[in-house]
């Protein structure tokens, strides 16, 4: 009986680790595949590819829309004319699985395929890489958008969010005339880059960069990033609060700064900006309109020109 035991508890032990030797060739093989699926390029932005399958339309009463997707381009754009959401997908000839729509109230969900519902595939012989876009009015508002990506360059342009998550391991992310109250994003490494009004900004990376034009002054923008850095035009009138707890990094601006304690402070103080990591640069300079123009000639009367540069530029080395 003694013996019996001993065998199956062998044999046990010994199918444990050929699991677990499987699950984790599979994780690391996962791994390689994503490393060379995405190439990062500087200013990416794609454009809608030719052979788009997998035309789907839905009513323009939607008002969330959640993502999920394995590799390939994103695109969402806001057109004029439109009363319907359109999703198309650009697929090879080696991929056979379509994406996988579904709908429950005003909320449209959209998955990479329907395959990898039923069955995951580990990515063992499937081609990860199809590329999604998706149509929208221009009038129309998101209640909420969410994206969840492994590996994907994500372009969103002319949009109205209430609420913007996102979670990606590799891939840029790039918002162009683009209204958004809430961004949450959470990413390993993939640089953001945001041109539009921005109220709450919550930016989780561990290698990543933020660079933002914002049209507006945001009540809040925090960012914690192990390397990464922080760049930022805001409204000449738009004043700031800035605290930083960071090892080692430079800091420049061309507003006039006021230090208050650990704290730096331009205007009336009210955009909090907060920013924590081991290392990474801050700029904060001024976004000008487009009325706007620089002039230092003391005798312009002309109302429409920008008499209030600051004739100084503010930098600071910080090493700890």
């Amino acid at each position: 009986m003694k013996t019996n035991a001993i065998v199956r508890i062998i044999l046990f032990s010994l199918a444990i680790l050929i699991l677990l030797g499987i699950l984790l060739g599979v994780l690391c093989f996962r791994m390689l595949r994503f490393d060379n699926l995405v190439t990062i390029r500087e200013n990416y932005i794609p454009e809608p590819t030719a052979g788009q399958v997998n035309q789907q339309e839905f009513s323009q009463d939607i008002k969330k829309i959640e993502i999920e997707w394995v590799a390939g381009d994103i695109m969402i754009d806001a057109r004029e004319g439109l009363n319907t959401i359109s999703v198309f997908e650009s697929m090879s000839n080696d991929v056979t699985e379509p994406l996988f729509c579904t709908t429950s109230g005003d909320t449209l969900k959209i998955q990479f395929s329907e395959a990898s519902l039923k069955f995951p595939s580990f990515g063992i012989n499937y081609n990860f890489s199809k590329d999604l876009h998706i149509v929208v009015p221009a009038t129309w508002h998101y209640d909420e958008l969410s994206i969840d990506a492994a590996a994907s360059n994500v372009t969103i342009n002319g949009l109205t969010i209430n609420d913007m998550d996102f979670e990606g391991a590799s891939g840029q992310l790039g918002f162009y005339g683009c209204n958004v109250f809430n961004l949450d994003i959470d990413t390993a490494s993939g640089d953001v880059e945001f041109d539009g009004t921005l109220e709450n900004l919550d930016f989780d990376a561990a290698s990543a960069s933020f660079y933002g034009t914002i049209h507006n002054c945001p009540t809040q923008l925090q960012m914690d990033s192990l390397s990464g850095k922080l760049n930022l035009s805001l409204p000449s009138d738009c004043g700031f609060t800035l605290n930083r707890d960071s090892l080692s990094g430079s800091f420049s601006s061309d507003f006039e700064i006021m230090i208050q304690g650990d704290a730096r402070v331009h205007g009336d103080g009210s955009c909090k900006i907060a920013l924590s990591g081991l290392s990474g640069d801050v700029n904060i300079n001024k976004y000008q309109t487009e009325s706007e123009t620089d002039c230092n000639d003391p005798n312009c009367s002309d109302a429409s020109h920008n008499h209030s540069q600051s004739k100084t530029h503010h930098q600071e080395q910080n090493h700890h």
